[in-house]
């Protein structure tokens, strides 16, 4: 059998009460391997100090070395829905109701998905040196990237609410109360979606490019800068549309805080089952290829 691929035991912890006696192979515990799924939870609740503690450092930390520091997180995204209201709103002369604002909340919360994609695609292989060297489920990390994305994104929120209020000269609505709940559901979803992408990464590196595909058409396919109506006019592309996460989200951020009702049950039952969904789909998958993340090719 080849040194790469003998199975790892480790003895089990003795006491000094502990009797003296021989020790069968069913007293042996296996290193590296796959733990039960309950198992292997309960290691990444017990490891949410870590996870915490790294995505802060990186939320803080991410852009240091530059003269305006944090503050990129929110003109970066401004600064792209400035460009789509330009083009959108002023050439080609949109007829959305108060269309800045229906930008800046497309822009703003579809980014905050696409951001959870991008860190989960390069988690797991652009941390191989720290698999390779300690012992943790490595779900730890696609969960980190996600998490350190909510923190940066919160701020951004914070100055999407203000700026939409001050184009729409209105007071916020009473609905806007919700947004924090949609917030959470988004960032539920964005961990099986981050999950789903790490483990692609780790088997195929290159992912990464293709990705960036994958974001482009899923922004014209969310509405984003456009109503939905367009799609009329190709058989079930409406329907389609209306019911895939990303345009759910973002029409639910609208109905919020631009015009003030709140989202009928049916969407937040809809948005909740794929957010649920898509979560525990992407821990499982993540899961069953544990044993494969870092290893030498």
């Amino acid at each position: 059998m080849e040194p790469s691929r003998r199975a790892a035991f480790a003895l089990p912890r003795l006491s000094r009460e502990t009797p003296r006696r021989g020790l069968d192979y069913a007293d042996l515990r296996k290193v590296g391997g796959r733990p039960p799924l309950r198992d292997y939870v309960r290691q990444l609740w017990d490891r949410r100090h870590f996870i915490w503690a790294q995505s802060r450092a990186q939320a803080l930390s991410g852009n240091r070395g530059m003269v305006l520091g944090n503050l990129w997180l929110v003109l970066n995204p401004l600064f792209d829905a400035g460009i789509y209201i330009l083009i959108f709103g002023v050439l080609f002369q949109s007829r959305i109701a108060n269309f800045p604002s229906y930008v800046v909340i497309g822009v703003l919360m579809f980014s905050f998905t696409t951001r959870a994609l991008n860190s989960g695609v390069t988690s797991i292989h652009g941390s191989t040196g720290l698999i390779r060297a300690f012992s943790f489920p490595r779900a730890s990390l696609p969960l980190a990237s996600t998490l350190r994305e909510a923190l940066q994104t919160l701020p951004v929120v914070v100055v999407m609410f203000i700026v939409v209020h001050v184009l729409s000269k209105h007071w916020p609505h009473s609905t806007a109360i919700m947004v924090p709940f949609l917030f959470a559901l988004q960032s539920l979803f964005n961990v099986g979606v981050a999950l789903i992408t790490a483990r692609i990464g780790a088997a195929f590196p290159d992912a990464r490019h293709l990705l960036g595909y994958l974001i482009r058409i899923l922004m014209y396919g969310s509405a984003v800068m456009w109503s939905v109506d367009r799609f009329a006019a190709i058989p079930h592309a409406q329907a389609v549309v209306q019911h895939q996460p990303l345009f759910l989200l973002i029409n639910m951020y609208r109905e919020l805080l631009m015009r003030g009702y709140m989202p009928r049950p049916g969407e937040w039952i809809q948005l909740t089952m794929w957010a649920v969904g898509v979560s525990t789909f992407g821990l499982v998958w993540f899961w069953r290829g544990e044993v494969s993340y870092g290893r030498v090719r």
